[in-house]
């Protein structure tokens, strides 16, 4: 029993020695003030998605996704809640700034060859995040579930569907049923709440990891 309450002792030591090494080296990262290579993209791109997440967290305590309530309840958020109105709008324009964001940042590494050897990975996880984004937006349109978005939607998933293999089946599992209805929306707002916030989490990790291991390309001068 001895032993073995020194050994949970030494691993909870060394994770907490491995996180505070992390946080350490995390805190030592220093923006320059100079534009060099990616550094201020990268870190608009953070404080955006931050800031999309706070606001969308507060957004997602007054939202019911129902097709009888979706409507109503951003109504109330814009016209009775205390700030709902500011806290819609800047979390509708900080999507709006994070895509063209994104869209600088992979237009600056294309331009700079900033994805050359050994920097493919992030090269190609960029893209993903690209598609996230997009994924972000697509789904978010439905969600007050008006005429503009039903129509977004409904040209969305039909273009979604002619994308060869994992197109349709996406297109259907999004859609829900042979119409859009209450499942349409229930899973839009699950994958718009849920599983693209963490997955652009755990790829945003990984991308700083590639960072962090390869460094920051510089103009094309190397690592």
């Amino acid at each position: 029993m001895a032993a073995e309450t020194r050994r949970m002792r030494r691993t909870l030591f060394g994770a907490r020695s491995r996180i505070h090494a992390f946080l350490s080296a995390l805190g030592r990262v220093r923006v320059s003030p100079r534009y060099r290579g990616l550094r201020w993209t990268s870190a608009i791109i953070l404080l955006l998605f931050l800031v999309e997440l706070a606001t969308g967290i507060l957004l997602s305590l007054y939202y019911y996704p129902e097709p009888d309530g979706a409507y109503e309840t951003l109504r109330f958020l814009q016209g009775t809640v205390s700030g709902g109105w500011l806290m819609r709008s800047v979390h509708a324009w900080a999507g709006e700034l994070l895509l063209a964001t994104v869209l600088l940042h992979l237009g600056t590494v294309y331009f700079r060859r900033a994805y050359a050897h050994p920097r493919e990975y992030e090269w190609v996880v960029g893209g993903l995040l690209l598609l996230a984004t997009l994924a972000f937006r697509f789904t978010g349109r439905l969600l007050p579930w008006d005429d503009f978005g039903l129509r977004t939607a409904r040209s969305g998933l039909d273009l979604l569907s002619t994308i060869p293999l994992l197109g349709p089946l996406l297109s259907t599992w999004l859609r829900g049923g042979d119409d859009m209805g209450a499942n349409t929306l229930s899973r839009f707002f699950t994958t718009h709440v849920l599983i693209l916030p963490w997955f652009v989490a755990a790829a945003t990790a990984f991308h700083f990891y590639l960072v962090r291991r390869h460094g920051l390309s510089d103009g094309g001068r190397g690592a």
